[in-house]
C-alpha cells in the first residue's frame, strides 16, 4: 500500500536542543482537533514535576478537542522465546508495554481522548487542524536532544487530507487502548443528538401564557422534526444493540453484567416506544397540520361579503378565527405535548446513565496490546 499528495506550502524544519514541533505544540491549548503519531514516547522516569511535560500539552487542550494518539510499543515482539534471566526479551516487553498503558491511558490525558498502538508505525505526525508537523522526531522528551528534521504544513488541503485519509489508515492498522474505544464518541453524538432535537421542539412548543390563560404553541410545529427525533431513536437503538453485543462478547459470562445490560437496553427502547407513541397522538398530529394561513384563506374565499370595499375587514376577521382556532387546538394538545417533552427529558437523564454503565464495562484494555 503506498498514499501520495504534493505539498504546495511547506517550511522545512532542522532543529536540536528544542523540538521542531514547537509551533504545533502551541497550538494544541485552543485547537478542536489533535493527532499525535509517534514511534515512541519518553521511557524514562521523571526525576521532578515536569520532567515529562509533552503528554501535558495535551492534558491542557479543550476538553471538548478530539484527540487522537498513535504509538508504537519499543521492545515489544510478535513472539517471545523463555530466555531465564531478569532482563529477557519478554520481561523488557512486559515492562515497556505497563509503561506505556500508564502513561497513555485516556482518562489520565483528557475527557475525548482516543489511544491507539499500532506495531508496525515508525512515522511521525503531530498536528492540529492549523498546522501539522511530519518529520523525524518522535513525541517524547529526549528527542529534543537529537538532531532532528522535518517539515511544518500550514495548507488547509493538505491538513485536510491527512485527517480524513491518513489518519483512518492509521486506526484500521492500529489496536485501540479499549476494547470498545468510540464509546464515548457514540455517547456524544446521541447526547448532542437528543439536545438538538429538544431544543428544536422546545423552540415550537412556546411556554408562555396567552390571556386565556393556555399555553400557546407555535403553529410553526413542524412534520420535520417528528421525523427526526423518529430517525434518532432508530439510529440509537441500532447503536446500542451493537454495544450490547459487543459487551456480550467480552462479559465472558458474567451474568450480572449480561443481566444489567439487557436491563438497560430494556429501558431504552421502552423510552423509545413512549416516545414514538406520543408523537402519534392526534391532538399533536392536528395541530402539526394546522396552518393558520392557509385556514384564514380558506374562510376569506368561503366569505360571500369578501368584496374590494371589505374585503379588508373579512381577512382581519378570518385572521381572528384562525387565532381562535390555533389557540383551541393548542389547548388540546397542552397535556400530550407536555408528556412528550417530558419523556423527551427522561430519555436524555436515561442515556446519560445507560451510557455510564456501559463505558464502565467496555473500557477494558484491548488483550492484543499485552502479547507477554
Amino acid at each position: 500500500m503506498k498514499l501520495e499528495r504534493e505539498i504546495k506550502d511547506a517550511r522545512f524544519i532542522f532543529a536540536k536542543d528544542e523540538h521542531s514541533y514547537q509551533e504545533v505544540l502551541d497550538d494544541m491549548e485552543t485547537a478542536t482537533r489533535i493527532v499525535v503519531a509517534t514511534y515512541n514516547i519518553s521511557s524514562k522516569e521523571p526525576e521532578e514535576d515536569g520532567d515529562l511535560y509533552l503528554i501535558d500539552y495535551l492534558k491542557k487542550a479543550s476538553p471538548t478537542a478530539d484527540i487522537k494518539v498513535f504509538s508504537n510499543i519499543p521492545n515489544r515482539y510478535g513472539r517471545y522465546y523463555y530466555t531465564p534471566n531478569k532482563n529477557s526479551p519478554r520481561t523488557r516487553a512486559k515492562r515497556s508495554i505497563r509503561t506505556y498503558l500508564t502513561r497513555l491511558c485516556p482518562e489520565e490525558i483528557g475527557s475525548n481522548v482516543s489511544v491507539f498502538f499500532s506495531f508496525a508505525n515508525h512515522g511521525k505526525i503531530i498536528m492540529t487542524e492549523n498546522i501539522a508537523y511530519i518529520g523525524s522526531e518522535n513525541f517524547s522528551e529526549e528527542s529534543k536532544d537529537n538532531i532532528e528534521v522535518g517539515f511544518i504544513i500550514k495548507e488547509p488541503e493538505f491538513i485536510g487530507f491527512l485527517f480524513s485519509e491518513v489518519v483512518p489508515l492509521l486506526e484500521v492498522n492500529s489496536y485501540p487502548y479499549y476494547v470498545i474505544p468510540l464509546l464515548a464518541e457514540v455517547k456524544e453524538q446521541i447526547e448532542e443528538a437528543v439536545r438538538g432535537l429538544r431544543v428544536e421542539l422546545d423552540a415550537q412548543v412556546d411556554s408562555t401564557h396567552d390571556r386565556g390563560g393556555w399555553v400557546h404553541y407555535f403553529d410553526s410545529l413542524e412534520q420535520k422534526t417528528f421525523d427526526h427525533l423518529s430517525k434518532t431513536l432508530t439510529n440509537a437503538k441500532i447503536t446500542y444493540n451493537e454495544v450490547h453485543d459487543e459487551i456480550a462478547a467480552i462479559a465472558d459470562g458474567d451474568e450480572y453484567v449480561l443481566d444489567s445490560v439487557e436491563g438497560i437496553r430494556d429501558n431504552l427502547n421502552q423510552l423509545s416506544r413512549l416516545i414514538e407513541d406520543q408523537m402519534e397522538m392526534e391532538s399533536i398530529k392536528e395541530l402539526m397540520r394546522f396552518n393558520r394561513t392557509d385556514y384564514a384563506n380558506a374562510l376569506v374565499q368561503d366569505d360571500g361579503e369578501a368584496y374590494d370595499d371589505n374585503l379588508e375587514d373579512c381577512i382581519d376577521r378570518a385572521s381572528e378565527l384562525a387565532e381562535q382556532e390555533l389557540c383551541d387546538l393548542c389547548a388540546e394538545a397542552r397535556i400530550d405535548l407536555d408528556q412528550l417533552l417530558e419523556y423527551i427529558a427522561n430519555y436524555q437523564t436515561e442515556v446519560q446513565i445507560i451510557i455510564d454503565l456501559l463505558i464502565s464495562y467496555a473500557q477494558k484494555v484491548n488483550p492484543a496490546i499485552d502479547n507477554t
